[in-house]
């Protein structure tokens, strides 16, 4: 669900009959949200190179708390760079 944190208006949502990944329905919301310059908030769960691309992209930015692995889980996880938030200016950013 794609909410303004200021007017509580629901800009977009996505329902599924299966159950299925959160970031599928985040991926389908974002590219379908027409506001530019948009400070996205997640929480972990939604934390993903591909979303971060797919906002950045679209010239918004998603923010997501970094999810906490275990050591067990990290055998074979290579740390990947994450996109710098300063390609917009944040105090340019609107409220969704």
């Amino acid at each position: 669900m794609l909410v303004d944190t200021e007017t509580k208006l629901v800009y977009d949502f996505v329902l599924r009959t299966k159950p299925r990944h959160d970031t599928l329905g985040a991926k389908t919301m974002v590219q379908r949200l027409k506001h530019k310059g948009v400070l996205i908030l997640a929480d972990k769960g939604y934390d993903s190179e591909p979303l971060h691309e797919i906002d950045a992209e679209s010239g918004n930015i998603m923010y997501a708390p970094t999810r906490d692995f275990h050591a067990s889980h990290l055998h074979d996880v290579a740390e990947k760079p994450r996109i710098l938030a300063t390609k917009i200016p944040t105090h340019k950013m609107q409220n969704l």
